[in-house]
Protein backbone atom coordinates (compact mmCIF):
# COMPACT_ATOMS: atom_id res chain seq x y z
CA UNK A 1 0.00 0.00 0.00
CA UNK A 2 1.69 3.35 -0.82
CA UNK A 3 1.85 5.66 2.17
CA UNK A 4 0.44 9.13 2.14
CA UNK A 5 3.72 11.31 1.80
CA UNK A 6 1.69 14.49 3.47
CA UNK A 7 1.06 12.79 6.21
CA UNK A 8 2.98 12.25 9.50
CA UNK A 9 1.64 9.49 11.78
CA UNK A 10 0.12 10.67 15.11
CA UNK A 11 0.87 14.32 14.10
CA UNK A 12 -1.36 16.87 12.39
CA UNK A 13 -2.67 16.32 8.71
CA UNK A 14 -1.71 18.79 5.96
CA UNK A 15 -5.82 19.90 5.84
CA UNK A 16 -5.63 20.05 9.77
CA UNK A 17 -2.16 22.62 8.82
CA UNK A 18 -4.18 24.89 6.18
CA UNK A 19 -7.75 24.43 8.77
CA UNK A 20 -5.39 26.36 11.51
CA UNK A 21 -3.91 28.74 9.12
CA UNK A 22 -6.89 29.91 7.55
CA UNK A 23 -8.76 30.28 11.06
CA UNK A 24 -5.81 32.62 12.55
CA UNK A 25 -5.80 34.69 9.37
CA UNK A 26 -9.53 35.12 10.00
CA UNK A 27 -8.54 36.20 13.36
CA UNK A 28 -5.93 38.64 12.98
CA UNK A 29 -7.64 40.15 10.07
CA UNK A 30 -10.83 40.66 11.96
CA UNK A 31 -8.88 41.59 14.85
CA UNK A 32 -7.16 44.81 12.81
CA UNK A 33 -10.58 45.56 11.00
CA UNK A 34 -12.53 46.03 14.19
CA UNK A 35 -9.92 48.11 15.47
CA UNK A 36 -9.56 50.39 13.03
CA UNK A 37 -13.15 51.10 11.88
CA UNK A 38 -14.89 48.96 14.61
CA UNK A 39 -17.31 46.00 14.53
CA UNK A 40 -20.64 47.02 12.63
CA UNK A 41 -18.66 48.64 9.71
CA UNK A 42 -16.88 45.53 9.14
CA UNK A 43 -18.49 43.28 6.46
CA UNK A 44 -17.62 39.25 6.36
CA UNK A 45 -16.71 40.51 2.37
CA UNK A 46 -14.00 43.04 4.26
CA UNK A 47 -13.04 40.49 6.43
CA UNK A 48 -12.50 37.36 4.22
CA UNK A 49 -11.13 39.66 1.53
CA UNK A 50 -7.81 40.97 4.01
CA UNK A 51 -7.30 37.11 5.02
CA UNK A 52 -7.19 36.26 1.68
CA UNK A 53 -10.21 33.57 1.25
CA UNK A 54 -13.70 33.28 0.97
CA UNK A 55 -16.78 34.69 3.36
CA UNK A 56 -17.99 31.34 3.87
CA UNK A 57 -15.25 30.39 5.34
CA UNK A 58 -16.54 32.77 8.68
CA UNK A 59 -19.39 30.55 8.77
CA UNK A 60 -17.63 27.42 8.45
CA UNK A 61 -14.95 27.87 11.09
CA UNK A 62 -16.62 30.58 13.61
CA UNK A 63 -20.62 30.36 12.46
CA UNK A 64 -20.98 33.86 12.05
CA UNK A 65 -19.28 36.77 12.36
CA UNK A 66 -20.27 37.65 16.41
CA UNK A 67 -18.30 34.28 17.02
CA UNK A 68 -15.16 35.37 15.13
CA UNK A 69 -15.52 38.63 17.73
CA UNK A 70 -15.95 35.93 20.51
CA UNK A 71 -12.66 34.28 19.83
CA UNK A 72 -10.99 37.48 19.28
CA UNK A 73 -12.38 38.81 23.00
CA UNK A 74 -11.06 34.98 24.12
CA UNK A 75 -7.64 35.56 22.85
CA UNK A 76 -7.52 38.93 24.98
CA UNK A 77 -8.51 38.13 28.21
CA UNK A 78 -5.87 35.88 29.14
CA UNK A 79 -3.60 38.94 30.12
CA UNK A 80 -6.56 40.33 31.98
CA UNK A 81 -6.81 36.97 33.60
CA UNK A 82 -2.99 36.56 34.66
CA UNK A 83 -3.62 40.04 36.60
CA UNK A 84 -6.44 38.56 38.24
CA UNK A 85 -4.19 35.99 39.65
CA UNK A 86 -1.60 38.15 41.07
CA UNK A 87 -3.96 40.11 42.88
CA UNK A 88 -5.77 37.06 44.06
CA UNK A 89 -2.17 35.64 45.76
CA UNK A 90 -1.85 39.39 47.35
CA UNK A 91 -3.09 39.53 50.76
CA UNK A 92 -5.67 42.18 52.32
CA UNK A 93 -9.10 42.61 53.11
CA UNK A 94 -11.71 40.39 50.72
CA UNK A 95 -13.69 43.14 49.83
CA UNK A 96 -10.44 45.13 48.52
CA UNK A 97 -9.28 41.95 46.79
CA UNK A 98 -12.59 41.57 44.55
CA UNK A 99 -12.70 44.74 43.97
CA UNK A 100 -9.29 45.08 41.96
CA UNK A 101 -10.20 42.25 40.43
CA UNK A 102 -13.47 42.99 39.62
CA UNK A 103 -11.84 46.25 38.36
CA UNK A 104 -9.16 44.42 35.86
CA UNK A 105 -12.39 42.45 34.16
CA UNK A 106 -14.12 45.82 33.57
CA UNK A 107 -11.66 47.81 31.68
CA UNK A 108 -11.07 44.96 29.38
CA UNK A 109 -14.61 44.51 28.91
CA UNK A 110 -15.81 47.94 28.64
CA UNK A 111 -12.76 48.82 26.43
CA UNK A 112 -15.14 48.69 23.50
CA UNK A 113 -18.47 48.74 24.77
CA UNK A 114 -19.34 48.73 21.28
CA UNK A 115 -17.65 45.20 20.91
CA UNK A 116 -18.98 43.88 24.48
CA UNK A 117 -22.87 44.82 23.29
CA UNK A 118 -22.59 42.07 20.44
CA UNK A 119 -20.43 39.42 22.52
CA UNK A 120 -23.39 39.64 25.07
CA UNK A 121 -26.15 39.48 22.43
CA UNK A 122 -24.25 36.40 20.73
CA UNK A 123 -24.35 34.85 24.05
CA UNK A 124 -27.78 33.89 23.72
CA UNK A 125 -27.34 32.26 20.28
CA UNK A 126 -24.26 30.91 19.48
CA UNK A 127 -23.91 26.97 19.29
CA UNK A 128 -23.87 24.22 22.21
CA UNK A 129 -20.14 23.77 21.65
CA UNK A 130 -19.80 27.48 22.09
CA UNK A 131 -21.64 26.96 25.24
CA UNK A 132 -19.12 24.55 26.36
CA UNK A 133 -16.50 25.93 25.62
CA UNK A 134 -17.16 29.29 27.68
CA UNK A 135 -18.52 27.52 30.44
CA UNK A 136 -15.32 26.17 31.31
CA UNK A 137 -13.52 29.45 30.14
CA UNK A 138 -16.29 31.08 32.92
CA UNK A 139 -14.59 28.68 35.30
CA UNK A 140 -10.93 29.45 34.45
CA UNK A 141 -11.38 33.09 34.11
CA UNK A 142 -13.68 33.15 37.88
CA UNK A 143 -10.58 30.96 39.05
CA UNK A 144 -9.45 34.17 41.56
CA UNK A 145 -12.12 35.04 42.63
CA UNK A 146 -12.77 31.46 43.94
CA UNK A 147 -9.90 31.20 45.24
CA UNK A 148 -10.39 34.56 47.22
CA UNK A 149 -14.04 33.26 48.29
CA UNK A 150 -12.41 30.13 49.85
CA UNK A 151 -9.31 31.84 51.42
CA UNK A 152 -11.73 33.89 53.42
CA UNK A 153 -13.89 31.35 53.94
CA UNK A 154 -11.28 29.38 55.60
CA UNK A 155 -10.43 32.51 57.38
CA UNK A 156 -13.91 33.10 58.69
CA UNK A 157 -13.47 36.25 57.04
CA UNK A 158 -16.88 35.05 55.24
CA UNK A 159 -19.76 32.80 56.45
CA UNK A 160 -18.72 28.68 56.49
CA UNK A 161 -22.44 29.13 54.53
CA UNK A 162 -21.35 30.16 51.34
CA UNK A 163 -21.02 27.43 48.88
CA UNK A 164 -18.63 29.80 46.61
CA UNK A 165 -19.47 27.41 43.75
CA UNK A 166 -23.20 28.95 43.76
CA UNK A 167 -21.76 32.63 44.87
CA UNK A 168 -19.55 32.75 41.74
CA UNK A 169 -22.41 31.88 39.49
CA UNK A 170 -23.97 34.80 41.24
CA UNK A 171 -21.13 37.20 40.75
CA UNK A 172 -20.71 36.35 37.18
CA UNK A 173 -24.77 37.47 36.89
CA UNK A 174 -24.04 40.47 38.71
CA UNK A 175 -20.81 41.36 36.73
CA UNK A 176 -22.35 41.01 33.52
CA UNK A 177 -25.51 42.94 34.24
CA UNK A 178 -23.47 45.46 35.84
CA UNK A 179 -21.43 46.35 32.56
CA UNK A 180 -24.83 47.47 30.99
CA UNK A 181 -24.39 50.94 32.19
CA UNK A 182 -21.30 51.17 30.87
CA UNK A 183 -22.41 49.84 27.20
CA UNK A 184 -26.05 51.67 27.31
CA UNK A 185 -25.66 54.20 29.89
CA UNK A 186 -21.86 55.48 29.03
CA UNK A 187 -21.14 55.14 32.64
CA UNK A 188 -17.33 54.96 33.52
CA UNK A 189 -15.48 51.68 34.32
CA UNK A 190 -15.27 53.36 38.17
CA UNK A 191 -18.90 53.65 38.37
CA UNK A 192 -19.62 50.24 37.06
CA UNK A 193 -17.31 48.71 39.50
CA UNK A 194 -18.68 50.35 42.12
CA UNK A 195 -22.18 49.17 41.33
CA UNK A 196 -21.23 45.57 40.96
CA UNK A 197 -19.05 45.57 44.16
CA UNK A 198 -22.20 47.28 46.15
CA UNK A 199 -24.07 44.33 45.51
CA UNK A 200 -21.17 41.72 45.79
CA UNK A 201 -21.37 43.44 49.22
CA UNK A 202 -24.72 42.81 49.85
CA UNK A 203 -24.78 38.74 48.45
CA UNK A 204 -21.41 38.59 50.34
CA UNK A 205 -22.23 40.19 52.91
CA UNK A 206 -19.17 42.42 53.21
CA UNK A 207 -17.77 45.39 55.31
CA UNK A 208 -18.43 48.64 54.12
CA UNK A 209 -15.46 49.65 51.95
CA UNK A 210 -13.30 51.39 54.49
CA UNK A 211 -14.64 49.98 57.50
Amino acid sequence: MKRNPRRRPGGPTLKDKQSEETRRRLIAAARDLFDDYGYHAVSVSDIARAAGVTHSMINVYFNSKAGLLYQIVNERIVIDTTAATEIAARSGPVRERLESIVRVFAEHDLRDPEQLAVTMSYFWTWPEETEAENQLQIAQVFTPVKKVLCEAIAESSLSAQIDPDVALRAIFAIYTMGLRAGVYGNASVEDCVAGIMAQIGLLLRLPAAGS
